[in-house]
């Protein structure tokens, strides 16, 4: 009822709601003069986002249509009874009828203004909590364009996936790939996170739609990124490789250090609730090797559907690893030729040009026209200047057992090691000869220098060997 006891309650209540920056107000009292009274206030409700009802004592047939109206169009309505007086019997008869549509609130004079705030507030927020839910983390489903959804096609942006994967999973989220169950038609979602910063374990996740939002169906082991090797996260994807409807789920783990390392690439089964993988594992020790390992299971019919996506996405990823197609290096040339040779003819193979190793050089000496080299964790080189050709002498049985120092003279040159001692090199007859196993103890198996006196070889200062043997 509009009249001079409740004008100054709805004035006042206009003023506060305006003053909570959330809402404009409309008032039937402010609308201007029009023909069409019904027009005029059912309009306006179907426009609102909330209709607000203020009883006190009675209700008028309108306010009654009102409240009918806001229910066809779907306006929340917020009911308050000022009770300062009995109720009229139209009016109780209306709060029993609407007692089970809505929870209206029986409220003060002194508390209206206030009630009706909080409660606008809460229900706007919730609102809009419940259309950012609905618009952007989960939005409606639609079946993808079918010739594109064995790429597991996203329903969604990367960012509201990402935002909607921050819900469910904890750690940093790397990637949020969507997809779409063909068999269920419900949505799922593919989750690369990382539990830390850069290097810290990695964790493939798949989650499924449920109850209205997603929870997790499967979840990897930790994933290791350990030295050079950082798992990219273009690797991480999905497809459907074998035609079910579901997406098989791609991730990845590696560790790598200065000797040797292993990278293993996975493809989660959904179908099956397995994970099938390939590794690949590398060596330096004492020189680089590859090779391919896949898990049982692919190598049996029923897992080629999936080694093949795994090798396919490898070679999109990454290049070729088979260690058939890579360059033969010196040292690789040395060791095919003669194994790990420690006394005896050694096969020589020269190659143009000064040497190229992917280490350090940790010794050189000049030797007339003959240049040596000794590399960390790698062989020892000579570099002959007026030829303009390399060749490798000797390769260690371990690398960790590097050469370290160089002596020479017109026949031999010498070289130490970091285990093995002392190595003696014919120039002439190319003979490979390591220090008599009697002169190989604790004090001379790691050699740090070498000087060469008459006919005597001084191993780390204090140890004198006679030359050559």
């Amino acid at each position: 009822m509009i009249n001079e006891r409740t004008v100054p309650f709805r004035a006042f209540v206009t003023r506060e709601l305006e003053a909570t920056k959330l809402a404009n107000v409309w008032c039937f009292e402010k609308e201007p003069a029009s023909p069409a009274l019904e027009v005029s206030y059912l309009d306006a409700i179907d426009r609102s986002d909330v209709f607000v009802l203020i009883l006190w004592d009675d209700v008028s047939d309108v306010v009654q249509r009102e409240f009918q109206r806001s229910g066809d169009a779907d306006v929340p309505a917020l009911v308050f009874w000022i009770e300062t007086s009995p109720p009229s019997e139209k009016l109780r008869s209306f709060l029993d009828k609407i007692s089970s549509q809505v929870k209206w609130k029986k409220c003060s004079e002194e508390d209206l203004p206030s009630s009706v705030v909080e409660s606008v507030r809460n229900l706007l927020i919730e609102k809009f909590k419940v259309a950012y839910r609905e618009q952007i983390i989960r939005p409606p489903l639609r079946e993808p364009d079918p010739s594109r959804v064995s790429e597991g096609e996203s329903t969604i942006s990367d960012e509201a996936g990402m935002k909607l994967a921050a819900r469910v999973v904890a750690g940093q989220i790397l990637r949020a790939v969507a997809l779409f169950d063909q068999a269920s038609k419900k949505s799922r979602m593919a989750v690369l996170t990382q539990a830390g910063g850069y290097g810290s374990p990695q964790q493939a996740i798949l989650l499924t739609e449920f109850a209205g939002g997603y929870r997790v169906e499967w979840e990897s082991n930790k994933l290791t990124t350990i030295g050079a090797w950082i798992n990219s996260a273009e690797w991480f994807g999905a497809q459907d490789v074998d035609g079910d409807g579901r997406c098989e789920v791609f991730f990845a783990e590696g560790s790598h250090g200065t000797g040797s390392g292993s990278e293993v690439f996975y493809v989660y089964v959904p179908r099956r609730a397995q994970v099938f993988s390939v590794t690949v594992e590398e060596t330096r020790d004492p020189y680089f090797r590859t090779w391919i390992e896949p898990c049982q299971e692919l190598l049996e019919p029923a897992g080629a559907p999936y080694l093949g996506a795994l090798e396919s996405r490898m070679d999109k990823f990454r290049a070729a690893l088979d260690i058939k197609t890579a360059e033969e290096t010196p040292e690789v040339v040395w060791y095919r030729e003669n194994g790990f040779l420690k006394n005896g003819r050694v096969e020589l193979t020269r190659i143009g040009g000064p040497p190229r190793y992917g280490a350090s050089v940790n010794a050189r000496h000049e030797d007339g026209n003959t240049e040596w080299y000794g590399f960390f964790k790698g062989p020892v080189i000579g570099y002959d200047r007026l030829a303009d050709e390399h060749f490798v002498v000797y390769g260690p049985s371990t690398m960790y057992h590097w050469p370290t120092s160089f002596a020479s003279n017109r026949a031999f040159v010498w070289f130490g090691t970091r285990g093995d001692g002392v190595f003696q090199f014919g120039k002439k007859d190319n003979w490979l000869a390591q220090m008599p196993a009697g002169w190989l103890t604790e004090d001379t198996k790691d050699v740090s220098s070498l000087k060469l006196e008459g006919l005597s070889l001084i191993v780390n200062g204090s140890h004198r060997l006679k030359v050559p043997w």
